[in-house]
């Protein structure tokens, strides 16, 4: 032992640890030689054990009294030197790979991994909105949790619901539904996205429902007059060839198709023709000014950029090509 003052040195006669306060709840020591006491010139320890409740830095003190020998024998005394010696316990929990302190833990595909496992987390892509799971097959599935929903009605201008009609949505995310009898469409999508929802339908068994020589008769009307039909709508219907404009030659191929001479009618107005159209279907937010009425061109599909909210009423009128009259029957396929 050194003497901190005059830098003398004393043999040690023995060392007593009185105590260690300080340590963590559930964590005790034991001493070997059991009564604490260490001789001069032999070994002894201090077994700390115990399960710590909680993890941390605990600052410690080991109060110990050392006791020196002055002078030389048989002038010599012994002095007991009360000595507190600091330090710091430190208690880590062990990761699911049992290593203390690690950084290991179970993915939810209930895989131990990370740290130095070796095994990289399974399925979870860092999107918040998104429930990531594992699908038991070594893949993983990310159901969306942000989601809103575009919906509408896709209806005639009389507001009958158009059943069979295909609605197509397009962008960061693709899907497809058919309209059952009241005309209604919805989609879930993700929040952010850009979107675009097209309807279509061509699958009219009768094509021709709904065309007949009444309508040939009004749309010669309005070729004469220019001003006959009461809707933007009738026009559209009226404009049997594509062309963009009522005329004569679509009171041809509307004949044709009521003497089922064609089953549709053309996709353009250009030579040769190419037929196949059935339907048209317009943006229900669009405004046309009139009359006199100048619909074309028209809105045909509805897009959404970085959709941040529901959208309901997203309606669409359909028009049956030829039928001016609104004589179409939603009950005959």
């Amino acid at each position: 032992f050194t003497d901190p003052n005059s830098g003398t040195v004393y043999p040690i006669k023995k060392i007593k640890v009185n105590s260690i306060t300080g340590l963590p709840a559930g964590v005790t020591y034991q001493c070997n030689p059991s009564n604490c006491t260490i001789n001069g010139g032999s070994k002894g320890c201090i077994l700390i054990s115990g399960t710590p409740t909680a993890a941390g830095t605990y600052p410690t003190v080991t109060n110990t009294t050392i006791t020196v020998t002055i002078g030389t024998c048989p002038l010599c005394f012994e002095v007991p030197i009360d000595t507190p010696l600091a330090g710091i316990f430190v208690v880590q929990p062990k990761d699911c790979a049992g290593i203390c302190g690690g950084t290991a833990t179970v993915d939810n595909c209930g895989i131990c991994s990370g740290g130095i496992t070796g095994i990289l987390p399974n399925c979870d892509d860092g999107d918040a909105c998104t429930q990531d799971t594992c699908n038991g097959q070594g893949g993983c599935t990310h159901q969306q949790t942000c989601t809103v929903t575009i919906s509408g009605k896709i209806q005639t201008e009389t507001g009958v619901g158009i059943p069979g009609v295909t609605v197509n949505l397009t962008g960061t995310e693709a899907e497809s539904m058919v309209t059952a009898s009241d005309g209604l469409y919805s989609f879930t999508v993700a929040l952010g996205g850009s979107y675009t929802v097209t309807p279509s339908k061509s699958n009219d068994v009768i094509t021709n429902n709904g065309v007949t020589t009444a309508d040939i008769s009004l749309i010669r009307k309005q070729v004469l007059t220019n001003n006959f039909f009461t809707s933007a709508y009738k026009i559209i219907a009226a404009d049997a060839n594509n062309s963009g404009t009522v005329s004569t030659a679509d009171i041809t191929f509307t004949r044709k198709v009521v003497l089922s001479n064609t089953q549709t009618f053309p996709l353009t107005s250009s030579t040769p023709l190419t037929y196949g159209r059935l339907w048209e279907f317009v943006n229900s937010d669009q405004v046309f000014p009139g009359p006199p009425f100048s619909p074309f061109p028209f809105a045909r599909t509805r897009t959404y950029n970085n959709i941040s909210q529901s959208y309901a009423n997203q309606n669409f009128i359909g028009v049956k090509v030829g039928d001016v009259n609104n004589t179409w029957n939603a009950g005959t396929p």
